[in-house]
C-alpha cells in the first residue's frame, strides 16, 4: 500500500466472500483497472476471479462520468496454490490477462535444444520442469566458474543469464549465502499458455 498509495482496497466479507457490490464501487469506466488479488484462500480467489470476469466488457457508470466498457486486468504478487484450485477458471484467468511473477517461464518444447533432444533420446520422454531448472541451475553455475577466477566474481550482481526456462542474477547475502533475484513476469494468454511480458 505504500507503493501505491492511491489504490483503493477491499476487505473480504465473514466467510471469505466479496459481492458485486464491493467491487463494482471501485471499478473505474475510464481506465483499464488494476486489481491485485492477494490471497491464499481458494474459495476467496475463485469468487473474485469469477465476479471481475462478470464486469469484462460491462457497461457502467461511475462518478457522472459517460457509461464506457469495464477493463480488468488481475495481477498476484504470489500465484500459489489458490490459483490453481479446481473452481478457479482458467478461461477466466486468461480473459483477465493474470499477470503474476515467476522464477520459470513455459517453454515450448517445439523448439528442441540440444539437451531436450539428448534427454528424449536418452529417457524418450521430454524433461518436466524440475529436469529442466536443475540443467539451467547447472549449467548457469559451470558457465559462471568457467568464465571467472573466484566464485563471488562468478556471481556479480550485475551478470544476468537465461536459459532454457530460467533465468539467474545471484545477489550474496552474509545470512543466507547467494540468492537467485531474476524472474519473469508471465501472464495468462487467451490460448491459456503463460507468455513473458515484455
Amino acid at each position: 500500500m505504500k507503493a501505491l498509495p492511491n489504490a483503493k482496497t477491499i476487505t473480504p466479507e465473514k466467510g471469505n466472500y466479496l459481492y458485486v457490490e464491493n467491487i463494482k464501487a471501485k471499478l473505474d469506466s475510464n481506465k483499464e483497472n488494476w486489481v491485485i488479488l492477494e490471497s491464499d484462500n481458494s474459495i476467496l480467489v475463485s469468487n473474485v476471479v469469477g465476479l471481475l470476469n462478470g464486469f469484462l466488457g460491462k457497461i457502467i457508470n461511475t462518478e457522472g462520468y459517460e457509461s464506457k466498457e469495464i477493463k480488468i486486468r488481475l495481477f498476484a504478487i504470489n500465484k500459489n496454490k489458490a490459483f490453481e484450485y479446481d473452481d478457479v477458471s482458467n478461461p477466466h484467468l486468461a480473459k483477465l490477462n493474470f499477470t503474476f511473477p515467476s522464477v520459470s517461464k513455459h517453454y515450448e518444447y517445439d523448439i528442441m535444444t540440444p539437451f531436450l533432444v539428448s534427454y528424449k533420446n536418452k529417457y524418450g520422454v521430454l524433461p518436466n520442469k524440475y529436469t529442466i531448472r536443475g540443467f539451467d541451475v547447472t549449467y548457469d553455475v559451470l558457465l559462471r566458474l568457467a568464465n571467472a577466477e573466484t566464485l563471488e566474481e562468478a556471481s556479480g550482481n550485475e551478470i544476468q543469464t537465461e536459459y532454457i526456462e530460467n533465468k539467474f542474477q545471484y545477489i550474496f547475502s552474509q545470512n543466507t549465502g547467494y540468492i537467485n533475484q531474476a524472474f519473469y513476469i508471465v501472464k495468462y494468454n487467451h490460448e491459456l499458455k503463460m507468455e513473458v511480458v515484455e
